[in-house]
This record gives structure tokens, C-alpha cells and sequence, in this order.
């Protein structure tokens, strides 16, 4: 019988966490990642790690989690696929298809990284139209 790899289904993005990172950004506040998964009720489970990672193949996930997985549901377009692990396996993944709530490649962030809603003032557009302001949550990432 051959060898069959473990498999891991990448998600499609939780509207749940979705909602408490928007939660976030509209009250201008400040948590910690591990709380957000918490209250956003998608039940990952115990974690250690998350990372963010712009991929559309099994072998650069792979590549980049030091995993030798099968991967499923990956996107064919410019999304990130947010992975979370606990003691080096993976426990979830799920596309991130804007992408939003990322960390940097090859860092992570933990249950303990701060998640901090900024404000962003856009640059000018030609013929002098001020895009608004707008708040957006960014999670403090962890080099490995």
C-alpha cells in the first residue's frame, strides 16, 4: 500500500472572525489574536502559531510550514491562506481572499500578538478627490 500524506482542506474565510476584526476596527481598539479567534467562535481549538502566507500550491506551503501535507481548497487567485498550527501540525486554514488580517511571510504571530486597529489616511487622487480615512487591524507579527 503507498504512502498517503496527511491532508489538510484550506477554508473558505470565516465570516465570524471576519466580523469581530471589523468589531475592532470600528471601535479603534486593541486585543490580542488569540481573544479575537476566541469570540469569533469558529472553534479552532488549542493553537501556538499563525501564519500568512501568499500561496497557490501545496509545495510553497509545504516549503514554508517545514510540512509534507496534501492540500486542498487552495485559491487560484491573489488570496493568503492563514494557517494555524499548535506544536508544528496544522489545526486550521482558511483563505484570505482581500487579503486582510495578515502577518509578514516567513514570520508568525501567537494567541498573544496584539491586534491593534490604525488609522490610514489615503494618498490623493488625480484631479484632487481625498479618499475618507479608514481604520485597519493589523496583528504584531513573530519572527521563527
Amino acid at each position: 500500500m503507498p504512502f498517503l500524506r496527511e491532508g489538510v482542506t484550506v477554508r473558505d474565510e470565516s465570516t465570524a472572525l471576519q466580523a469581530e476584526f471589523t468589531h475592532l476596527e470600528e471601535e479603534h481598539g486593541t486585543s490580542t489574536l488569540g481573544a479575537l479567534v476566541a469570540d469569533s467562535g469558529i472553534g479552532i481549538g488549542e493553537w501556538d502559531r499563525m501564519y500568512s502566507i501568499y500561496a497557490t500550491t501545496g509545495n510553497i506551503l509545504n516549503q514554508r510550514l517545514g510540512t509534507d501535507l496534501r492540500w486542498s481548497g487552495l485559491p487560484f487567485d491573489d488570496s493568503d491562506v492563514q494557517v494555524f498550527m499548535n506544536k508544528g501540525k496544522v489545526v486550521y486554514a482558511f483563505l484570505d481572499r482581500t487579503p486582510r488580517h495578515n502577518v509578514e511571510n516567513l514570520k508568525y504571530a501567537t494567541p498573544q500578538s496584539v491586534v491593534q486597529a490604525r488609522k490610514f489616511t489615503p494618498k490623493p487622487w488625480d484631479g484632487g478627490y481625498q479618499p475618507p480615512d479608514y481604520w485597519r487591524a493589523e496583528i504584531e507579527s513573530f519572527a521563527p
